[in-house]
């Protein structure tokens, strides 16, 4: 396994230790549509570690996906192709928009629900929102 690729696993294994997933009709966490995300517990990972993770894993598991093109908004189905995992991906839009690097947009976040919603959201519309203002997410895409 090449240095690069240990990036990107040590970040879906930071994602999926530290995050937990509820029903999508559940109050808790944050929606990204199918289900709900929220972080553990007995997680301790900052904003800071997360950022640090991402920047380490540009070289992803069936693509890279350079830092910059987060500032772009991508789907969870590209995050996922990077990743390794849609499910993963899906759960570090949630944890990201937690530790306030980011912000999840879903079919919801334009008062689209239901079907059309779900269709939406089974073709991509799942998807990171840059937020220019946070430190974090500067952090991210810019060191």
């Amino acid at each position: 396994m090449s240095g690069a690729a240990s990036g990107i696993s040590l970040l879906a294994n930071a994602v999926n230790q530290n995050t937990i997933c509820y029903p999508a009709d559940s109050e808790q966490g944050i929606s990204v549509h199918f289900f709900r995300v929220d972080q553990t517990e007995a997680s301790t990972l900052t904003g800071e570690e997360l950022a640090d993770l991402i920047r380490a894993a540009e070289k992803g598991e069936f693509m890279d996906e350079p830092v910059d093109r987060l500032a772009q908004g991508p789907s969870y189905i590209e995050l996922g192709g990077w990743i390794g995992s849609q499910q993963i991906a899906l759960q570090l839009l949630g944890l990201g928009t937690i530790l306030k690097i980011w912000q999840v947009i879903t079919p919801k976040t334009l008062s689209i629900e239901g079907k059309q919603a779900d269709d939406m959201a089974g073709n991509g519309f799942v998807m990171l929102a840059p937020v220019t203002d946070s430190p974090l997410f500067t952090k991210v895409i810019e060191e």
